[in-house]
């Protein structure tokens, strides 16, 4: 199977990374959660980052302009006329 070694090397490499990256964010989480202060803090960052993504999706969606589907397009060519 062709690119089977990069598949092995994404899933060990994810393995032996995600998986100290995930205990750290969760030792963070505990730590935060202990008090009412970080748990303020915890609330505010998780606000702020649904603020900003719905502000990116929203300014990227402006970007996009209209969108025109293959069933909606117009309809130039109706006729060949070739009797004429």
């Amino acid at each position: 199977m062709p690119g089977k070694g990069k598949l092995h090397f994404l899933f060990w490499g994810g393995i032996l990374v995600g998986l100290p990256l995930i205990n750290e964010a969760g030792a963070l989480e505990y730590r935060l959660l202990a008090t009412s202060l970080g748990s303020m803090e915890l609330l505010v960052v998780v606000l702020s980052c649904a603020i900003l993504l719905r502000w990116y999706i929203g300014r990227s969606r402006q970007d996009a302009g209209t969108i025109i589907f293959q069933e909606e397009e117009p309809i130039d060519l109706l006729v060949l006329k070739l009797g004429s």
